[in-house]
């Protein structure tokens, strides 16, 4: 894995090199919709490099190396799609980690990781005086909550809090700038104007954003901006006699054909986002109506789904969350204790999506609980933090040791739901 400092100072809000490898985001924290593919007329130039290029900023010696490093060759590992050839110039990608070159150049990874950085930071600064690739500087809601479930997932999983910030910034952009005044979300921003009432999938992608928010960061106000959103999901876009859920609102411009869209295509459906919005509120909160929301929704498209599940695969994800046994885990204990670190690091460690958790501390007692009544009782035990892992929200006895709760946890759960 590339080290902390090998990112374009990716993550760093206001920085020269504010991007997040090839995502733009706005200076304020959200993120832009797109980026041109070609620069001057030709495929992907702005981002190769030819090993000329890379000796003339480096010099000779330090070429040498980085291009080792990130699989540049004087070839050029680059195919041109039409021709089908190598056209010289390379992507620079990372086969191995940073500390294996390290090794192969008998250097410590500490000082290996600073050259490095050095170095990019030289082929950074060259690259920016080349011509850009066209920018579309609208922001969609949607497709920011694409973007805050792939940063929270992924600082959730490589355990980089910056990532989780970022997601963070660009959540509250979201609550804050594409809003209206009753607190319904608008679709596209651009130079300070929000316009365009949001579709089923904005609510839906935002809400799933936030969490994923919530499990990478426990904050509980997360979990309330979700059910706010779903709520609108539920009110606005869902049948009330068929569970269907279409992709504009009832108070829309009215259509011939009110649009609904199931297919899981290069993005998944609205309906599928929203089923799993819908299963993961339920496990979490305890609601029954978010069960209620789900098992409707699903009713509506399993016909559907039964002709062709291979179109489907989001929503048959979301519909495994929804129907298969599962499990609801409370850690009891300060957020800062090694006790309460270890039990929520025991949960993190293996990907379990049949698996949420909640984090219940002196200082957010009352805001978890107003979301989940069931967490009510859960304290810790003699001081310590404790962990109540529970399935239908019947609970076992709590465990106080991480290492029992790992052994328990690799196994999934049992019974029916």
């Amino acid at each position: 894995m590339v080290g902390a400092a090998f990112r374009e100072n990716a993550l760093r809000p206001g920085g020269s090199g504010n991007r997040l490898y090839g995502s733009v985001p706005d200076p304020q924290g959200a993120f832009y919709a797109a980026e041109d593919a070609d620069s001057e007329g030709v495929e992907g130039k702005f981002y190769l490099w030819t090993a000329d290029e890379i000796e003339k900023v480096l010099g000779k010696a330090d070429a040498a190396q980085l291009q080792k490093v990130f699989s540049a060759t004087r070839k050029g590992n680059y195919i041109d799609e039409v021709a089908g050839k190598k056209t010289g110039s390379n992507i620079l990608y990372l086969g191995k980690p940073l500390s294996y070159w390290a090794g192969q150049f008998k250097i410590s990874n500490a000082a290996f990781e600073q050259q490095i950085e050095h170095d990019r930071a030289k082929l950074f600064a060259a690259r920016e005086q080349r011509i850009r690739p066209h920018l579309d500087d609208k922001v969609i809601t949607a497709w920011n909550g694409m973007m805050i479930t792939a940063l929270a997932r992924g600082g959730q999983a490589l355990d980089e809090p910056q990532y989780v910030a970022v997601a963070n910034r660009a959540a509250d952009f979201i609550l804050q700038k594409l809003r209206n005044d009753d607190g319904r979300l608008l679709r596209r921003y651009r130079k300070g104007e929000a316009g365009i009432n949001g579709f089923a999938e904005d609510y839906a992608y935002l809400a799933r954003g936030l969490l994923d928010l919530y499990a990478a960061s426990y904050d509980p106000e997360r979990v309330e901006q979700a059910m706010e959103l779903a709520e609108y999901l539920a009110n606005l876009f869902q049948d009330i006699k068929t569970g269907t859920l279409y992709d504009t609102a009832t108070d829309a411009e009215p259509l011939v054909l009110r649009p609904q869209s199931a297919y899981d295509g290069a993005m998944p459906a609205a309906s599928s986002v929203a089923l799993e919005v819908y299963t993961r509120l339920f496990l979490l909160t305890g609601r029954q109506q978010w069960q209620n929301h789900a098992f409707r929704l699903l009713k509506s498209l399993s016909p559907t789904v039964a002709r062709y599940p291979a179109g489907y695969t989001q929503l048959l994800q979301s519909a495994a969350l929804l129907i298969e046994p599962t499990r609801e885990v409370v850690i009891a204990g300060e957020a800062n204790n090694a006790g309460t670190k270890a039990m929520l690091e025991a949960v993190r460690e293996n990907y379990a999506p049949e698996t949420v958790a909640l984090l219940r501390t002196s200082s957010n007692a009352e805001a978890v609980t107003a979301i989940a009544a069931f967490v009510k009782e859960m304290l810790p035990v003699q001081g310590k933090s404790a962990a109540y892992v529970c399935q239908n929200f019947a609970c076992q006895k709590p465990l106080t040791d991480p290492a029992q709760l790992r052994n328990l946890l690799k196994n999934p759960p049992g019974g029916s739901k």
